[in-house]
């Protein structure tokens, strides 16, 4: 097994990127991640911390959702399919979440900025002193570098990215089309427990260690991310709108019941209409 560590750090997805390191099929790596603000907070003690007004006051949010990587898997290339697959997951340190984040960037910045520092202690998460949740660890972003201009860690597409879904956790398989040579993955964004579709902008947001193993499965054609966990098959939609996007995790949900079932389109509707979630 090998190790990435956490200094090997990008906020992209680029096929101009080099390697941080090289495994082979098959072959498992330990990745350090860095919290999603960059280890700008001071996580030591927890409960509120001001942050100041207008941008996060002296919090770099140009330095939000840094990725380790990208990681090179020898002998896959464009027209095939790496498989991800997340072996285990920890948490590292304390955490912290922005309560109002997603108010706050929706008004343009301005306004008091909070952080709530989060203490990750032994089996449970202590929110607060009345509030303890227990750990549903999940990774926020992993993708492989597109084929042409580099992608951003914020925004989800066909190469994967930052889908914040809450099924990607331990045990669970993400598989992605690879768009470069050696597919050049990164991954971030670690948190100890989300909500599902981040409703506050942030869930309980940490470093972690992300021990992965990858899978290259030749000759595949798939046109955008697959997860599969131990309950379910998973697909992923994008667009500017949300409409587009479910627009299109429909039609892909759709296309993949009738391949991998050998259906026609008028029966895989109707099961996806009767079983699809």
């Amino acid at each position: 097994m090998k190790r990435l560590e956490r200094h090997y750090r990008t906020y992209h997805f680029s096929s101009q990127d080099p390697p941080a390191i090289e495994v082979q099929p098959g072959e498992m790596v330990l990745v350090e991640t860095t919290d999603s603000l960059d280890g700008q907070l001071d996580l030591t003690r927890p409960g509120r911390v001001h942050l100041g007004r207008q941008s996060a006051g002296d919090v770099d949010l140009h330095r939000a959702l840094p990725l380790t990587g990208p990681i090179r898997i020898d002998h896959a290339e464009p027209g095939d399919v790496i498989g991800v697959e997340v072996v285990g997951l920890a948490a590292a340190g304390n955490a912290f979440i922005l309560p109002d984040f997603g108010q706050l960037i929706a008004g343009g910045g301005g306004g008091e900025w909070e952080a709530w520092v989060v203490e990750l202690g032994p089996g449970v998460i202590r929110l607060a002193p009345h509030l303890q949740l227990p750990y549903h660890l999940m990774v926020g972003c992993l993708g492989v570098a597109p084929a042409g201009e580099p992608a951003d860690s914020v925004t989800p597409g066909d190469h994967g990215g930052n889908h914040d879904c809450i099924y990607l956790g331990q045990g669970s398989i993400l598989y992605l089309a690879v768009q470069a040579p050696g597919g050049l993955v990164s991954v971030g964004d670690v948190h100890a427990t989300m909500g599902d579709g981040e409703a506050m902008g942030t869930g309980v947001e940490c470093a972690g260690e992300v021990l992965l193993r990858f899978h290259v499965h030749k000759g595949r054609c798939l046109p955008g991310p697959l997860l599969e966990t131990d309950a379910a098959w998973m697909v992923f939609g994008h667009g500017p709108r949300p409409d587009d996007a479910i627009a299109m995790a429909r039609q892909r949900a759709v296309d993949l019941v009738a391949g991998c079932l050998g259906l026609g389109r008028a029966d895989a509707l109707m099961l996806l209409a009767a079983a699809g979630h």
